[in-house]
């Protein structure tokens, strides 16, 4: 009986903070999954599996490369580039889904990921080439950490400037306008003012001003 599947994909949640607007969490999402994407691709294309556990595959044999890699032995998955131009992604409310969406080329992509495992003549002859992670798989750890520098640096855009803490709630000073005047003429410090009064043309000029509100400029 033929396999009959329309996707080989793999499912990431991406957890955000409930105060993340909407748009932007999709935003976000759609980020993670272009880089899986690109990743993959990036990852496929040395000869690697970008899934974790699986490190490098398996040689292409001399006979094959010869026949149909022009000699090159480099197992990237990429004959016809059929399958590899089918990866993509798609964005859901809980995070994206990344792999092959194209039935017709979701069965070469089982294929490659499982070693052809039911193919009447291919499972346990041909090499298992894992570029797609199962439902209990994970991308490897470098996929994994720039996914979360990715969220980090998103989620750092978002944050909105606030005061200075020491710059909240300074003391007031309730002395009137004359006896500051007088403070700062004999250079001593002043309410919120640091060590002013030293400098005989700033306390000149804070003299004038506090003057002219008091309407006597």
């Amino acid at each position: 009986m033929p396999i009959e599947l329309d996707r080989t994909t793999k499912e990431l949640t991406i957890d955000l903070p409930e105060n993340v607007p909407d748009s932007v969490a999709r935003d976000i999402r759609s980020d993670i999954g272009q880089f899986i994407v690109d990743a993959i691709l990036d990852s496929v294309g040395s000869g690697k599996s970008p899934v974790s556990g699986y490190g490098s595959f398996s040689s292409l044999s001399k006979d094959y490369a010869n026949s149909e890699k022009g000699g090159r032995t480099l197992p990237n998955l990429d004959l016809n580039g059929d399958m590899l131009n089918a990866l993509t992604y798609e964005v859901n409310d809980d995070g994206v889904e990344v792999g092959i969406f194209d039935s017709s080329q979701a069965i070469k992509s089982y294929g490659h990921n499982t070693g052809f495992e039911g193919h009447p003549w291919l499972e346990g002859v041909a090499p298992q080439r894992k570029f797609i992670p199962s439902e209990n798989e994970d991308f490897n750890r470098s996929i994994q950490g720039q996914i979360d520098r990715i969220i980090e640096e998103r989620l750092a855009d978002l944050e909105i400037e606030t005061p200075d803490r020491e710059d909240v709630n300074q003391p007031i000073d309730f002395r009137s306008s004359q006896d500051i005047i007088e403070d700062i003429d004999r250079g001593q410090r002043v309410g919120t003012f640091t060590e002013i009064a030293t400098d005989d043309s700033i306390a000149s000029l804070i003299n004038r001003i506090l003057r002219r509100t008091r309407g006597q400029s």
